[in-house]
């Protein structure tokens, strides 16, 4: 039963990492594409 916890948690939390990782990402993403966008009138 312990490990079943065990590896419960180790799934939650990667599932929660992953996702504050991807939207991490997603926003640096978006800022690299705005950047990107406006470097031609900067």
């Amino acid at each position: 039963m312990n490990n079943f916890l065990v590896d419960t948690g180790l799934l939650v939390f990667v599932v929660v990492f992953f996702v504050l990782f991807s939207e991490k990402t997603l926003f640096t993403i978006r800022i690299s594409v705005f950047s990107i966008h406006w470097k031609p009138w900067n």
